[in-house]
């Protein structure tokens, strides 16, 4: 028999692979959920699964690099798009495309933030620690 030996290194980064999975899936849960409450919201009748089918579409087209700043209504047109194609009218797709993207983004806002805030501060204790060492007494 042999043994295998995971070092600490490994085990760390199969830990920060499965949290970027939950993560990203959280993610697009999430989005799902909003899209599927909007369209719930305005009384469009439409089956889950084209709820994240829509999402699925939109997400990916919304990584193509298109030179439009901040990407402003790729999603949304994606959505409103492929919801059409559900049989949804264009002007409730639209709709919920909007307020997805108001829901959405005022949920990012301080979740990043308060990511980015806590990711700066365990940088910069790691940079100004070889600082605090040589300090002059």
């Amino acid at each position: 028999m042999s043994t295998v030996s995971v070092s600490a290194g490994a085990l760390a980064a199969k830990r920060y692979v499965a949290l970027s999975f939950l993560v990203s899936l959280g993610d697009w849960s999430s989005g799902v959920a909003v899209l599927w409450v909007a369209l719930w919201g305005l009384h469009a009748d439409i089956p889950f699964s084209a709820v994240v089918i829509t999402v699925a579409i939109g997400e990916t087209i919304q990584m193509i690099p298109i030179d439009i700043p901040g990407k402003l209504g790729i999603y949304e047109a994606a959505i409103t798009a492929t919801l059409s194609l559900f049989s949804i009218p264009v002007a409730v797709a639209a709709s919920a495309a909007l307020l997805t993207r108001v829901v959405v983004s005022l949920l990012e806002l301080p979740i990043t933030g308060l990511a980015a805030y806590h990711y700066n501060v365990k940088v910069l204790e790691k940079q100004m620690a070889p600082l605090q060492t040589y300090a002059p007494r």
